[in-house]
């Protein structure tokens, strides 16, 4: 077992985010479940955890054979026991770092218990049907709300990302619904998604993404996972951040790298004293990707591309509440300022990192 408390060195006063990361070598997925649950749980400082509460929690576990979501969330619900209600998203992987079987990136917010909430559960879902079911498909704190990741699925059309994704968009924006939000409040929007059956079909799923987005400038990060994601035949999974505020910044440096094909992404959304950064990458202004042979140096212009998205949104480094990163090397040096994920590839050949990040002025 290995716990990780990435910022826990030189924490700000009252973050109001606090992402805490575990794993565990357990190769039965329940017992790495609540093993991961009962280290994020365990917070050693009590002044802290009284004041912060878990609304989100990411599961990466190595994939033996496919697992239905319901349950998944049906394991989680088990290892979290009785409590206030939190989302939650399931990425299967072919190998964890360090022999590793479960790594869960944890959320915590800050004064919860004086926030308004609003829980949403979608009729139909893959969750428990009572309504005192901790794992939910949307929870709001405030202003600040979560949709647990959502796969779409068709009795008739398994193998169509196309009409996954309709379907999947189709839950979240119920999801967001619910909670009295909207497509135009979401601040983070992250993809996971198996190898399309065709490039067309692809680039009608992307589409429907991109619609679907037309609204707002989310950060945006998208990870290929080379599997079925948990179901047979699921080939997409999206999860969602909002906030009600709809004031927002879209972020999109100068000399900034740009996608191959063009997308109407932004490279990031500042809303209040939030900043969104979305997947960053060691890519050129025409998408190339730079340094292909060297880890260590795309991972230093990776995050030169997330310094600058922060710096114009008036943040820096230091303002950073959590980081995620996902990279292709076998071993990498392990980091105390971020989650790190290791996939077997991502977007584009040679890309061997990606980063994203979450800071508060």
């Amino acid at each position: 077992m290995s716990i990780e408390s990435p910022y826990s060195a030189e924490p700000k006063a009252s973050p109001p985010l606090v992402q805490r990361t575990a794993s565990s070598a357990l190769a039965l997925l329940s017992g790495g479940l609540h093993a991961c649950v009962r280290a994020l749980l365990t917070l050693p400082d009590q002044d802290i955890a009284s004041a912060i509460e878990l609304v989100k929690v990411s599961v990466y576990y190595v994939l033996e054979q496919p697992i239905q979501l319901q349950a998944l969330r049906e394991c989680l619900q088990k290892a979290l026991g009785d409590g206030p209600p939190v989302t939650a998203t399931f990425i299967p992987l072919p190998r964890l770092n360090d022999n590793q079987q479960v790594v869960c990136d944890a959320y915590f917010l800050t004064n919860r218990a004086k926030m308004p909430e609003r829980v949403a559960r979608l009729e139909g879902a893959p969750i428990a049907e009572t309504t005192t079911a901790r794992v939910v498909d949307g929870l709001r704190c405030g202003e600040l709300a979560w949709c647990s990741g959502q796969i779409g699925l068709l009795e008739q059309d398994g193998t169509s990302v196309t009409e996954q994704t309709r379907q999947t968009l189709n839950k979240l924006s119920r999801t967001l619904e619910l909670m009295g939000l909207s497509a135009a409040q979401v601040v983070k929007f992250n993809t996971w998604r198996a190898p399309p059956p065709s490039q067309q079909d692809y680039t009608q799923a992307a589409k429907l993404r991109f619609d679907w987005l037309s609204a707002t400038d989310a950060a945006v990060t998208g990870i290929t996972v080379p599997l079925s994601l948990h179901e047979a035949n699921a080939l997409i999974q999206i999860e969602v951040w909002a906030h009600a505020d709809t004031t927002r910044q879209r972020l999109y440096p100068e000399d900034h790298w740009h996608w191959p094909s063009p997308t109407p992404y932004a490279q990031g959304v500042s809303v209040g004293r939030w900043v969104f950064v979305g997947g960053q990458a060691a890519l050129d202004a025409g998408g190339a990707v730079l340094s292909p042979q060297s880890y260590a140096e795309q991972r230093t212009i990776t995050l030169q591309y997330v310094a600058a998205v922060l710096k114009q949104a008036g943040a820096s480094e230091s303002d950073c509440l959590a980081r995620l990163e996902y990279h292709t090397s076998a071993r990498t040096s392990p980091s105390r300022e971020a989650t790190q994920v290791p996939v077997v590839h991502l977007a584009y050949p040679n890309q061997l990192i990606e980063v994203d990040a979450i800071a508060w002025r």
